[in-house]
Order: C-alpha cells, then sequence, then structure tokens
C-alpha cells in the first residue's frame, strides 16, 4: 500500500515539474540569450560575417520558431548580399526526443522540409528528405546586388546530407536540383543571345571534400539545350564562388533558322573540335562567370 501511494506521489512530482517546466518555458523563454547564441553559431558554423534573427517563439509543447533569419556577407564595396528565410520551426519526431527534429520553413514564396538528426556518440548530424519547393529565383537574386543581371525561375532542390559537429561544412551529401520556367541574363552575348531561355534545367548534384558537384546536368529550352558537368567551389554566397563548368550545347533549327552566320559559326566549332555539338566551359566565379565556346 505504502509502494503505491509513494508511487502515485512520485508521479504526481514528476509531473508538476514536467508542467512547470513548460510554462516556464512558454512565459520566460530566454528570447534574446537564445537568440544571441544563435546568431553567433551560424556565423561561426557557415564562416559569414553577418548573421541575424528577428525573433525566436517557444510553442507548446516543444516547438522552436525562428521568424526573418537573415545571412549575409559585406564585401568591400558595400553591397550588402543576403538569403533571408522567413520562417523556420523546429519540432522533435517520434523516433527519439532531442534526436531526432522536423524542420519547416517559408522562404521566398517556396515550402522547406527536412528531418534532421543528431547521432551523439559518434558526434554527428544527418539532414534527410530535404525537400525545398518552388522559390523565386528571382526574389533571390535581388537580395544579392553583386550579380548585376536578371535571373528567372522556379527552383526546387531535393537530397540529403551527413556530416561531424565540429566539422559542418565538410560532410557529404547528394540529391537533385530542378529549375523551370525561366531566364538567365548574360554578361556576354554567346552566339548573339543576350540572354537564355529555359524550360527546364535538371541537375544531379553530389558534396563532397568542401565542393559542390554537379554530376550530371540537362537544359531544356527553345534556343539551345545542353549537357554539362562541374564544380562549384566554397564560399557559395557571392561575389566569390568559384565556377568549373564544361560541356555541349545544340541550338536548336527554330533559332538557327535566320541566322546563318551563327549557323556556320556553330558548324565549323563542331568539325573544329571533332564534337557531335558545340563545347563550352564557364569558368571565373558566380558574379562573374567566363563563358567559352571551347573545350
Amino acid at each position: 500500500m505504502a509502494g503505491s501511494i509513494l508511487s502515485f506521489r512520485f508521479f504526481l512530482y514528476l509531473l508538476y515539474a514536467a508542467v512547470l517546466t513548460v510554462v516556464l518555458l512558454y512565459v520566460r523563454f530566454p528570447t534574446e540569450k537564445v537568440r544571441m547564441y544563435c546568431e553567433h553559431r551560424l556565423e561561426q558554423v557557415l564562416g559569414i560575417e553577418r548573421t541575424s534573427i528577428a525573433e525566436i517563439n517557444y510553442h507548446f509543447p516543444a516547438t522552436v520558431e525562428f521568424r526573418k533569419v537573415n545571412i549575409g556577407s559585406l564585401p568591400a564595396d558595400g553591397k550588402s548580399n543576403e538569403i533571408v528565410i522567413d520562417r523556420l520551426r523546429l519540432l522533435p519526431t517520434s523516433e527519439g526526443f532531442l534526436t531526432s527534429w522536423a524542420l519547416d520553413g517559408k522562404l521566398y514564396t517556396g515550402l522547406f522540409k527536412a528531418i534532421l538528426e543528431i547521432q551523439l556518440a559518434e558526434k554527428i548530424f544527418q539532414i534527410k528528405d530535404i525537400k525545398l519547393e518552388n522559390i523565386d529565383i528571382a526574389a533571390v537574386i535581388s537580395g544579392m546586388p553583386v550579380i548585376q543581371r536578371e535571373v528567372t525561375g522556379g527552383l526546387s532542390v531535393s537530397g540529403e546530407y551527413k556530416a561531424k559537429f565540429d566539422q559542418p561544412l565538410t560532410g557529404i551529401g547528394n540529391g537533385s536540383l530542378h529549375l523551370n520556367a525561366g531566364t538567365l541574363h548574360l554578361v556576354r552575348q554567346i552566339l548573339s543571345m543576350d540572354e537564355i531561355d529555359f524550360e527546364e534545367i535538371n541537375i544531379l548534384w553530389k558534396y563532397g571534400e568542401s565542393v559542390f558537384q554537379i554530376a550530371e546536368g540537362k537544359m531544356i529550352g527553345p534556343q539551345l539545350s545542353a549537357d554539362f558537368s562541374g564544380t562549384l567551389q566554397p564560399p557559395f554566397l557571392p561575389p566569390v564562388g568559384g565556377l568549373n563548368v564544361n560541356g555541349l550545347l545544340v541550338p536548336s533549327e527554330s533559332f538557327l533558322k535566320d541566322k546563318p552566320q551563327i549557323e556556320r559559326l556553330v558548324k565549323r566549332l563542331m568539325k573544329q573540335y571533332k564534337k557531335p555539338a558545340v563545347p563550352f566551359r564557364v569558368g571565373g566565379t558566380l558574379n562573374k562567370p567566363i563563358f567559352r565556346l571551347s573545350v
């Protein structure tokens, strides 16, 4: 009898402690301290100059919400380049309290979802089932004045990523990337074009040794189609980010129809390089890409 009473009393104390903890978290959640800590850690982890979080909220029973997360850099010319996440929420899943979290967010009219799993003993984290959908590329570019040209379209990304706690940017990952219905304004003319329209761009990507690799890329458009592969070197936020991409492009018949000079150039390049299409290479950086028709 005494044992059952003690057990019941213990249960009541435990329940009281749990409820009190939740109430204190909700009423006296240390927003400012958590915000400053998160901003500092993000700057350290991502190796960037400036991060700000406008608001952090706690929601019962165990959800933390971040609003207006601004990740940016400040180039020498004073122009601020930034990425803004409108909302990001973390909530524990049924797989394990504090070791498995569901992530969801909103940015640039698109949505973000993923599962964050933490392996405490191995000091490893893994982001699984990444889904980034319907991101407005034009809105992203508008926050990066260093890119002085227009890029439009919708972006979707899927994949997974795994890394150590103390080396978050040197992990491994893979997935796919999709762009649809957009336009890329060029720094210099390519085959008399000032801009390239595309119906879709599909990329299979890998990440390892701090390098983003385009394992397989394909573009389909009304003016030309292309197959390509290559690498993007960190840091990835413009103006830096080294490009090394090469591939083959095929102008469409409708594009060449009233451009005899361009058609002759295309045939000459194919003959010169003994290729079934026109070889090209893209070097330089993200904000100043250098395009060449060559192997």
